[in-house]
């Protein structure tokens, strides 16, 4: 995925050298100060990719600052997942959780982009191995940035044609600590629960 502020700042850095480059070389330096008027531009002209370099710095600091908190490695340390069989009246839902899960650690890996986008994987069972019992799945996170507390995503299982989405937010009494439904949508549609990921750096 291609961050628009690296772009930015290698425009920017090509047009400066293409326009500096004149005054380091000594018979276009002799040129320019023979004509006032075209040096001028030129230093205006570079004054103002200079300035846009500055801003468009500052604005990439501030994306991270504000929207790149999440990044990082995590583990999850529990997940659960609905059983509607067992569903109480007044359409109440019962969690369980998924006790093969506990007894491996299990990563998660972030990274961020621009503007609340994160992409990595994460590790799940693997349901079709004996042998192999992660498989690795492919996440996107978009971080609200209304609100940084929240946000959504979709996953994809590597290894197989399995969809599906998250919803998220960002425990606002530990912003190292990220819990989200997650709902398959693709193959059966049935799986949907909830897991809770804290950061271990």
């Amino acid at each position: 995925m291609r961050n628009p502020f690296y772009s930015t700042f290698l425009g920017c850095f090509i047009i400066s050298i293409c326009l500096g480059l004149p005054y380091f070389i000594p018979c276009s330096k002799q040129f320019l100060s023979s004509h006032s008027r075209l040096d001028g531009l030129l230093l205006g002209v570079l004054s103002s990719v200079f300035l846009l370099l500055f801003i468009e710095i500052i604005n990439w600091y501030r994306d991270k600052r504000l929207y790149g908190f999440i990044k990082g490695k995590y583990k999850r340390i529990s997940i659960y997942q609905t059983n509607e069989n067992d569903a109480r009246g007044n359409n109440d839902t019962i969690y369980s959780e998924l006790e093969y899960y506990k007894s491996i650690d299990w990563d998660i890996h972030l990274k961020y982009h621009y503007n609340g986008i994160y992409t990595g994987t994460a590790e799940y069972y693997n349901h079709s191995s004996s042998d192999n019992k992660k498989t690795l799945v492919s996440i996107t996170l978009n971080l609200n940035t209304a609100n940084r507390m929240i946000g959504e995503g979709s996953y994809k299982y590597i290894s197989k044609n399995d969809f599906g989405i998250y919803s998220f937010h960002v425990d606002n009494d530990n912003h190292n600590r990220i819990i989200l439904t997650y709902k398959n949508t693709i193959p059966s549609g049935l799986a949907r629960g909830y897991e809770i990921w804290e950061k271990v750096k």
